[in-house]
């Protein structure tokens, strides 16, 4: 048998990622890698934080498709969260789960968004936004974001996981319910004591 080439250790630890995921992950995933591998073939295969990634040069870091709750672990080392909806009527009563999570992370949002979820990330004070559609206003709110101070940034990042809180955690919501609930029912039983 003849071998070209081998394989490195970078190689055989995304392989072993790969393989102890369900078939149906692997196999989107195994999809990926190869289409990245086709359109990028100078990308350098690699593990970050502990999971397959490619690494074209220090500019950027591709990650595959992962479970919804290992994603704040990636949020920490970002400096900011993009969320950009297509420019379509629908979208613009859409307020994506992300956006929820991304609040909640603390972090800046830069928002390439239209209708609720623009209004949610400005009310929140916590990112920036632009039209759904508009790149030149996404790159003019990515250069204000990144010539903010650092205390600018975390404050963006404290005033978005505050509103998360107010507005979307769970705790709160149903306390809100609650609370509207004792109400409706306080003026049935007002209500049915009146002659």
């Amino acid at each position: 048998m003849r071998i070209i080439g081998s394989m490195s250790a970078t190689d055989v630890r995304v392989d072993a990622y790969l393989a102890a995921l369900p078939s149906d992950q692997r196999e989107l995933l195994e999809g990926v890698r190869a289409r990245i591998r086709q359109l990028v073939p100078d990308a350098e295969e690699t593990i970050s934080y502990d999971m397959p990634a490619f690494k074209l040069g220090d500019r950027f870091l591709l990650l595959g498709r992962h479970p919804l709750e290992q994603m704040p672990q990636f949020y920490r080392h970002a400096d900011a969260l993009l969320v950009s909806l297509r420019d379509e009527p629908v979208f613009a009563l859409t307020l994506p789960g992300k956006l929820q999570s991304y609040l909640a992370a603390g972090i800046p949002v830069l928002a390439m968004v239209n209708g609720e979820a623009a209004d949610v990330v400005r009310r929140s004070g916590g990112g920036l936004t632009c039209a759904a559609g508009d790149a030149a206003g996404l790159a003019a709110a990515v250069l204000k974001l990144a010539t903010a101070s650092p205390a600018e940034r975390a404050e963006m990042g404290r005033r978005g996981k505050a509103f998360s809180v107010d507005e979307f955690d769970r705790a709160t919501l149903i306390a809100r319910l609650e609370g509207w609930l004792r109400k409706l029912t306080a003026r049935r039983d007002g209500a049915a004591a009146l002659p």
